[in-house]
């Protein structure tokens, strides 16, 4: 019974430690801000994470099927904050997808989106 007990509390400890660690790589504001409608289109797309990461891929979809990948060449070490000039004329829904490696050594992604509108 002493070991069940033992064991119960060490995958308690690790589930709850295993959230904990995922949930410390999100973004905390982005630039245009997720769910934003716009007149013009942005000159740049700026996030910021609540603890380091190291960006791999991030892709800025437009709902017409056009993918424009962001330039990471400068994006080599881990931290929290990270602009990256966009140009383009487009309307319509935009949606930027993620992917990085947390300081932690976890895999982590994540999605936005924004849309420029004439109206």
């Amino acid at each position: 019974m002493k070991n069940a007990l033992k064991l119960l509390t060490i995958l308690v400890s690790l589930a709850c430690w295993t959230s904990t660690a995922h949930a410390h790589t999100k973004i905390l504001t982005s630039k245009p801000a997720n769910g934003t409608v716009l007149s013009l289109p942005p000159s740049e797309l700026a996030l910021e994470f609540a603890s380091e990461i190291r960006l791999a891929k991030v892709t800025l979809r437009i709902d017409d099927g056009k993918e424009i990948k962001l330039d990471l060449s400068e994006q080599k070490t881990f931290r929290t904050d990270f602009t990256f000039p966009i140009a383009f004329d487009d309307i319509g829904i935009f949606v930027v997808t993620w992917r990085g490696i947390g300081s932690d050594g976890h895999i982590r992604s994540g999605k936005l989106q924004f849309t420029v509108s004439s109206e």
